[in-house]
């Protein structure tokens, strides 16, 4: 099982890096990149949403919108020094809540993975020629 669990995170940090690229070009094609990060977090977040039976409105996100400007910025704004000062620490805000989204969404393959091994590990490409319990 070690085996297969190395030969298929490869074969996603693989796929990811090659996607990552991909969005880069993207990127590197626009004037301000962060005008394409910001707008695709939201399209992700709106997928992992769906995906995940969460009522992604805009309603919802107006809600969250209003507390962020309620409760959050008004402490960062107070206690940032500069305007990119506070930027920095929404940006900190938001990585945190987006790792944390993304240890959600691991843990939901590990279980996978020790669960039922042969939905993740027996496939196609170099899995197949890894044995797995």
């Amino acid at each position: 099982m070690a085996d297969a669990w190395k030969v298929r995170g490869a074969e996603r940090q693989e796929f990811i890096d090659a996607i990552k690229h991909q969005i880069s070009e993207e990127e590197n094609d626009s004037d301000r990149w962060i005008s394409v990060q910001l707008p695709l977090c939201i399209a992700l977040s709106r997928y992992l949403a769906k995906k995940e039976e969460i009522a992604f409105e805009e309603t919802t996100v107006d809600r969250w919108y209003r507390y962020v400007e309620m409760k959050i910025l008004p402490k960062v704004t107070e206690f940032a020094r500069t305007p990119e000062e506070a930027l920095s620490l929404v940006a900190e805000i938001f990585k945190w809540e987006a790792e944390s989204i993304v240890h959600h969404f691991q843990s939901l393959l590990q279980t996978q993975e020790i669960n039922e091994p042969e939905k993740v590990f027996n496939g196609h490409k170099a899995m197949d020629n890894v044995p797995y319990p």
